[in-house]
């Protein structure tokens, strides 16, 4: 059978043959397909609780918070904060989530001690049909055996909606803020259009532009407010987007020599924004 599709009630007929339908050769290759190209790695789902983030809420304690995940096929959630306690003096923990096939679980597993990060990200084990474990964190240790560092190793499962994988800059939901914090990409929405305005013996002018879908914070918390690209549309004018909301913007207008036309001036303009927050 060259082409194929599932899922389908009942047994016989078309490709309801296929049926009854295993969870492991079916469901989980599904969702591994729909979500992952890096089996080895992915991966979290983006925008979800705390992302399943590792942090040091004090001492030796390494805390994985909540979120959701797809382990080789599995879809994973934790809704509370997963403590563990790490030790040994300047040593590595790795955290992350081990899939077994026996026990038929996903779990949040903390382990070590190894001598260097490569080690930790060296240990994973992923033995098809046995166990698969994926990484969210490694952890240094001090020489009392406290937490010294984390360093993120989470991979992101693939959306459709994502278009940039990093974005840089100060804040999560205000895009044009500039800075140098790097982003994850996740749910972003791109808008692109163009406007016209009738100009009479000036030099100067705005334009309002509303945009077809304005930012909405679907998660919670702060409202995005996207970057604006602008190009002029008239060689001897000059524009500027101000006053940059989740719902639309201004353009500054004016003539690069200073001098007073009689036009339609054209402006091109793209706005890129998030539209959830962490």
């Amino acid at each position: 059978m060259t082409q194929t599709s599932w899922h389908w009630g009942g047994i016989s007929g078309g490709h309801a043959v296929q049926a009854p339908y295993d969870d492991d050769t079916d469901w989980s290759d599904i969702w591994d397909k729909l979500f992952s190209y890096n089996r080895d790695r992915e991966g979290v789902v983006s925008g979800v609780g705390g992302e399943l983030g590792v942090s040091c809420p004090a001492g030796a304690t390494v805390r994985v918070g909540g979120g959701w995940a797809v382990v080789d096929g599995k879809f994973y959630l934790n809704s509370a904060n997963v403590d563990n306690t790490v030790s040994g003096a300047t040593v590595y923990w790795l955290a992350g989530l081990v899939k077994s096939w026996a026990g038929k679980t996903v779990l949040i597993f903390v382990r070590g001690s190894y001598v260097s990060d490569v080690a930790a990200i060296a240990s994973l084990i992923q033995n098809d049909g046995v166990t698969w474990e994926i990484p969210l964190a490694t952890i240094l240790t001090d020489g009392a055996g406290n937490v010294a560092s984390i360093t993120d190793k989470r991979v992101f499962v693939r959306y459709p909606a994502v278009k940039y994988a990093w974005r840089q800059g100060a804040d999560q939901e205000q895009w044009g803020l500039p800075g140098t914090t790097d982003w994850r990409g996740r749910l972003d929405k791109s808008q692109i259009g163009s406007i016209s305005a009738a100009v009479v013996g000036v030099s100067s002018g705005t334009i309002a532009v509303t945009f077809p879908s304005a930012y909405v914070n679907i998660f919670g918390g702060g409202t995005p407010v996207p970057i604006v690209f602008l190009t002029s549309g008239f060689d001897k004018v000059a524009v500027q987007a101000v006053s940059i909301s989740d719902t639309g913007f201004t353009i500054n207008w004016y003539t690069v020599d200073g001098s007073n036309i009689t036009n339609t001036i054209i402006v091109y303009w793209m706005a890129v924004g998030g539209e959830e927050s962490i």
